[in-house]
This record gives C-alpha cells, structure tokens and sequence, in this order.
C-alpha cells in the first residue's frame, strides 16, 4: 500500500458485469508512464462473480481496494468509492469499458502542459463485441489564447458522462460533489454540470 497519498484514485463502479470486469480491471492496472494510481472497487452488491474477482485482483496488487456493500445503485457506489479515494485527482472508469494504456500519461501531459486545470476531457470509442472500433466521439479543448473553447471532432460541447475527464478531488470536497442517489437516470449529468460550475 502507499506511503503517501497517490495521485490519481481510479473508481470502477461494478454491478454484474462478469464477462467485461478483468478487461476493464486489466486495462487500468496497464497503465503505461503514468503518475502512482490507485484502483478502487466498488462490489454494488454484484449476484454473479464480481465480488470474488475484486477480491482476487486485490490480493495480487497492492494498489487495489475493494469495497462490498449491498446493491445501492450506480451513484451510490460511485459515493463510496470517492469515500476511501486517496488521490489529488479522480477518474471513474464504468467496468464495461476500458481504457487506453496511455490514458493517464497524456491526461498529464495534458496537465503539465497547460498548468493550473480544474478537469482533463478526453475522447473516447464505441466499439463492438469483438473490440472493433465503431466511433470516435471527441470534443473540446480550451485554447488560452484566445481565451475561448473551441470545437473538434464530431462532439459539440462538454460532454456530461462522469467517465470522460479526469477531476479534482479538492473541487469535488469542497463543494460537496457528489452523486445523487435518489437519481436513477442521468445522474451523470447532475454531477458534471455542478462540477463545471466550479471549474
């Protein structure tokens, strides 16, 4: 386990996804130059293999954590994952996905490249059941110099998905940001638009 905080909290949220969690899981243990992470697990109450596999991975990687609880719902579980996040930063990955080895890597270079940021939006790709690209759904960037956010790809402004950038856990504490759980739908969009409103 870490000595110090890491820098980045990974939180997967996981409910029955059995055939899609080691992929996902793999994908960010994978990750290539990144800064020290840690992966949370949130076991939300998972009738099939999910919980059991949380508990191997975390006895084979001392950067992984498992939470269990009875099923409570996507925010919820994302709640308790942000509960136990020691990192300065958070990233919520949906265990149904994955994500790129590089992910991290550039969302810091990202960082480092442009200074003092509130969040890293990201693109990401639909892809089907052999791993096929279907889509690359991009989006904005902010350019300093003309002060302004600017268009590219095929997406039109931020996008409101809790999985598509890397946030601040001190913006998140200190305006208490977090998921509604009485909001069964679209609770992402809650989230991301108060979150925006604090950048």
């Amino acid at each position: 386990m870490f000595n110090t905080k890491p820098t980045v909290s990974i939180i997967l949220p996981i409910y029955n996804v059995e055939p899609y969690l080691r992929e996902c899981i793999d994908s960010c243990i994978g990750q290539v130059d990144a800064p020290d992470f840690e992966i949370i697990l949130v076991d939300d109450g998972s009738t099939d293999n999910c919980g059991a596999i949380c508990d191997e991975y975390a006895s084979l990687h001392d950067n992984i954590k498992v939470v269990h609880q009875p099923n409570s719902g996507l925010a919820a579980a994302r709640n308790a994952g942000l509960a136990v996040a020691g990192g300065q930063w958070i990233l919520f990955v949906d265990s149904d996905d994955f994500i790129d080895k590089s992910l991290l890597s550039r969302c810091f270079k990202a960082i480092r490249h442009y200074g003092d940021v509130d969040m890293v939006q990201f693109a990401y790709c639909h892809v089907d059941d052999a791993g096929q690209p279907l889509d690359v759904v991009k989006g904005v960037r902010y350019n300093r110099l003309y002060n302004s956010v600017e268009e590219y790809g095929n997406e039109r402004g931020y996008r409101w998905e809790a999985w598509s950038f890397l946030s601040r856990r001190d913006i998140i504490e200190l305006h208490d940001l977090y998921f509604d759980k009485e909001l069964r739908f679209a609770e992402d969009v809650h989230y991301t638009m108060r979150y925006l409103y604090y950048c």
